[in-house]
């Protein structure tokens, strides 16, 4: 399982993306209304790419892009979907490397 902690302009931690040989998951605290909690951030973002939920972004144009194969889609925060090209390329390596050693 791969992890990558998201921050804030202020450099504190907000989310995770949880990357597995299932998929990809993330969680995000309401920085508003919650408190970041690392481990239930963790228990989201692995349910979810256990789950194999699409991420849906949509861009500055308005257009939803949907990355995934599942029907169950989530829009994500500004915060992840900044982390997600580097962390989706970091997955495809780790498990394409992991599933080749098998």
């Amino acid at each position: 399982m791969l992890v990558k902690f998201l921050k804030n302009k202020k450099g504190q931690r907000v989310g995770c993306l949880v990357g597995t040989e299932h998929g990809i998951g993330w969680s995000t605290a309401h920085t508003r209304k919650d408190k970041f909690d690392r481990d239930k951030a963790l228990d989201i973002a692995e349910g979810r790419s256990k789950r194999g939920y699409n991420i849906s972004i949509t861009g500055s144009n308005g257009i939803a892009t949907s990355i995934g194969a599942n029907p169950n889609t989530e829009q994500i925060a500004t915060v992840a979907v900044r982390a997600l090209p580097d962390f989706i390329e970091r997955c495809n390596r780790y498990f394409a490397n992991y599933t080749s050693a098998k």
